[in-house]
């Protein structure tokens, strides 16, 4: 699924995935403030459907904004309160960078 930002030019495709015992989400674009908040709330819906591990492939994501990585923060205790894990994979060095700055382990 494209997510469109009414305010700019941004496209960040989001894609979830069931895989064995974890829920794989691929993200692709950018993730900035005008289109973070719909991403996250699309993981978290299907999170909440079937509550297992979350996987974020970033492969694809060029940027992450500081409001991007506080939603994740938040996603992130949701997910730890279930008994379950938060994990980035993919990841490049800028996106890598914000989300470390933001308390990630990646």
């Amino acid at each position: 699924m494209k997510i469109f930002s009414q305010e700019s030019p941004v496209v960040m495709e989001i894609s979830v995935a069931s895989e064995a015992s974890d829920l794989v989400v691929s993200l692709k674009g950018e993730m900035d403030r005008t289109v973070y908040g719909e991403g996250i709330r699309q993981i978290r819906q299907e999170f909440e459907r079937s509550p297992r591990d979350v996987i974020v492939d970033c492969d694809g994501l060029t940027h992450v904004s500081s409001g991007a990585v506080a939603g994740f923060s938040r996603l992130r205790e949701s997910i730890e309160k279930q008994g379950k894990n938060l994990e980035f994979t993919n990841l490049a060095e800028e996106v890598a960078d914000v989300l470390t700055r933001g308390g990630f382990k990646v």
